[in-house]
């Protein structure tokens, strides 16, 4: 795609504009969401981001969830993901819980990331091809895929990976290509380190760093290993201190919501995950739909007798054939590759547990090489056009135009869906139908609508839809917790107290200790003691006597319940359960004159 340098596509100024309002016009919806899914574990229920800049000793020194779980036992596989949180503490500190500001960020992020991808591509791998690196720009910019690492808040630690991978490239590259000035080096080796703190996908520029000297310099492997050793260096380092942070938890992850492949055998598990590198692939050429879960059972298990699996096992075949091929004449295809299924490798869930079968989070990075790909690709085709360099560069603007109004309308339609867990649960489990995890969320999306609703009739639909998300979740993958915490809130809307405390109990037996069932207890002490009094007033005591026994064992500094147990069991000549209750009452509370008055009555009695 070599143009005369005088056509104004060319012009790096042109080309940065153009890229800024794309970001601007596709992501600029993004400013009105609120926060949703994770970001709340990140932010508004991390103690340390919520104590601002203060928080940052801790945020450096804890796993990057310890702020919002408050314990490592629960903290499995570990996460050191500092920046991110830095960086959400900063802007706590600067204007609170205002998710304008931080989804702000994220689009300014993600600008600046998409701005040194160009200049990158400009400057060394399409080298006086300005117009195929603002193609590959544009491919990467408008990729529709990239909606959940904007959108998210969370997914900040995606943005500064790949930003400060791409700048330890671009600095490495200019310090063996043009300046050999150790400043550049230092600022390599300094974004290397960023990146690593930002997230683990940097390890595998381990590799791919040796790789890239090789194929866009011209060094000798000797070289290029004495290049690649201070890099290694800081890889050791953050390792180092990353297993310095963590606390080791060698307790295997036992339950599938969070172990994806924890059901499989071990030939279903390598099954499944080719499926899903072969759905990875589909994600970048066609991004729809596109869903924020894709956990069990979504992805249902396959065998290798599936022949979709053997589809990808030749796709990926091919792939890695080309790579290795190319690689000896420095191919940039061979480079790509390298760089897309070494990420891919890295989200894989073959060598560790990362908690998810697949997210479009994960494809952030080899989305890049993908871009880059698709572009070398086109080059030849590009040469292959008739007319002079003026024309052609029109020909592909033109090709251009449809793919980003395509890509354009999924990016601003899927950034609405973001706006808020009610719009992005309710949307996404029509997409993720077989997920138990998408159904619950739906479920849970609901009884915050109910909550929200001022007109019962409003509250009884929203609590009842809601439990109808809800057992389907149960019906997929029984005993999740976070299905029976929440069927049990939406019985609880709809005054079904028998059946909440039905599958309350249930929780208890699957999480024991679990805290949001204290605040489920209160409810459950509550209700039992209105039904209690209800029965006491018709007379029936012993009915009025089962209901306080539970009301007084789900709320036990209930002094009204003790009090009123008491006077039902001496009403029915259960003199010793009385004098228990009412001590009880005292107990809680020594001013309370009508306990005192029954334990009278029954020494008075006694005598």
């Amino acid at each position: 795609m070599q143009t005369t340098k005088t056509h104004f596509l060319n012009d790096r100024n042109f080309q940065v504009i153009i890229i800024s309002l794309m970001v601007a016009l596709f992501y600029g919806n993004t400013l009105s969401n609120q926060f949703a899914l994770d970001d709340g574990m990140v932010i508004l229920e991390n103690k340390f981001v919520m104590k601002g800049i203060t928080g940052i000793p801790d945020i450096l020194t804890h796993d990057s969830f310890y702020g919002a779980i408050g314990n490592s036992e629960n903290l499995s596989g570990g996460r050191y993901r500092p920046l991110s949180l830095v960086a959400f503490a900063l802007e706590y500190e600067m204007a609170g819980t205002n998710a304008f500001v931080f989804h702000l960020f994220n689009v300014i992020y993600y600008l600046l990331t998409c701005i040194i991808f160009l200049l990158l591509l400009r400057r060394f791998v399409f080298k006086d091809q300005p117009l195929a690196a603002f193609a590959a720009t544009l491919l990467f910019t408008l990729h529709p895929v990239h909606t959940e690492v904007v959108a998210n808040i969370k997914s900040r630690d995606e943005l500064f990976s790949l930003l400060f991978l791409l700048l330890t490239l671009f600095f490495l590259l200019q310090y063996c290509l043009e300046q050999k000035k150790a400043k550049y080096l230092l600022l390599s080796l300094l974004c290397f380190s960023l990146a690593l703190l930002s997230k683990e996908n940097g390890i595998i520029f381990a590799a791919i760093i040796p790789a890239t000297i090789y194929f866009f310099t011209h060094k000798k492997p000797s070289s290029i290993i004495a290049l690649s050793l201070p890099f290694w260096g800081v890889l050791l380092g953050y390792l180092l201190l990353r297993n310095a942070v963590l606390v080791p938890n060698p307790n295997e992850v036992k339950e599938v919501m969070d172990n994806p492949y924890l059901l499989a055998s071990p030939l279903e598990k390598y099954a499944t995950i080719l499926l899903v590198f072969l759905r990875y692939l589909q994600l970048l050429f066609w991004p729809h739909p596109l869903t924020y879960d894709y956990s069990y059972n979504q992805i249902p298990y396959v065998e290798f007798s599936a022949p979709i699996v053997w589809i990808s096992i030749a796709v990926h075949l091919l792939m890695l054939a080309v790579m290795i091929v190319g690689f000896r004449n420095k191919n940039i295809l061979s480079w790509c590759l390298l760089v897309y299924l070494s990420g891919m490798l890295l989200v894989s869930n073959i060598f560790i547990n990362i908690g998810a079968p697949m997210a479009e989070r994960f494809l952030f990075q080899s989305s890049a090489a993908f871009a880059i790909a698709l572009t070398a690709i086109g080059i030849p085709l590009f040469h292959k056009l008739k007319g002079n360099e003026k024309l052609k560069s029109i020909t592909v603007t033109v090709f251009l135009l449809p793919v980003i109004v395509i890509c354009g309308w999924i990016t601003i339609e899927r950034n609405k869906n973001w706006h808020s867990n009610e719009t992005l649960f309710l949307h996404d489990v029509k997409i993720s139908s077989r997920s138990a995890r998408a159904n619950a969320y739906a479920g849970v999306a609901l009884i915050k609508l109910c909550d929200q609703a001022t007109e019962d009739s409003l509250k009884r639909m929203y609590a009842t839809a809601s439990l109808q998300y809800l057992k389907i979740a149960d019906d997929i993958k029984p005993q999740y917790i976070t299905t029976l915490l929440n069927m049990g809130v939406a019985y609880s809307r709809l005054d079904s107290v028998q059946a909440a405390e039905a599958v309350w109990e249930e929780a208890r037996i699957v999480s024991p200790g679990n805290k949001k069932l204290i605040g489920y207890d209160k409810y459950l002490g509550e209700m039992y003691y209105k039904t209690g009094m209800e029965k006491a007033r018709n007379k029936e005591l012993f009915a009025c006597i089962a209901d306080l026994e539970k009301a007084v064992r789900y709320d036990p500094n209930n002094t009204n319940g003790w009090y009123n147990l008491g006077g039902a069991y001496f009403t029915t000549g259960q003199f010793d359960k009385a004098k228990r209750c009412w001590e009880k009452t005292l107990q809680l509370n020594p001013e309370y004159e009508n306990a005192s008055a029954g334990l009278k009555a029954l020494e008075s009695q006694q005598q």
